[in-house]
């Protein structure tokens, strides 16, 4: 069964050309942060998720450590998160993260409220 988060990231990527490595794809269901290493050619996930920031802090400090260029994705809230100068993340922009089951519930609730 797939799960809420797996659905959304999978979906985004397949829509903006990110690729999956199998190694995410075998782990336990992905949690909601996620990173993509923009280095990468195509950009890339990270092989690994995190469900609270103090993870999510780690892997991207050790990506930043080995010379990757990072964004950081939250699924919860549909947004790319920044890291301010207080240490602290914050909402940079709003991502397209509904999974397309999701999408496709929302037109057809559109098209009955029309």
């Amino acid at each position: 069964m797939t799960t809420l988060y797996q659905a959304r990231i999978f979906d985004y990527c397949q829509r903006n050309g990110i690729a999956i490595p199998d190694k995410f794809e075998s782990a336990k269901s992905p949690e909601r942060f996620v990173i993509v290493d923009e280095s990468a050619s195509p950009p890339s996930l990270l092989p690994q998720s995190a469900a609270i920031e103090k993870d999510l802090l780690a892997l991207t400090n050790e990506a930043r450590e080995a010379g990757r260029r990072v964004r950081l994705l939250d699924f919860k809230r549909c947004c790319e998160l920044t890291i301010a100068s207080d240490g602290k993340f914050k909402r940079f922009r709003d991502i397209e993260a509904f999974s397309n089951d999701e999408l496709k519930h929302q037109a057809t609730f559109n098209q009955s409220d029309a």
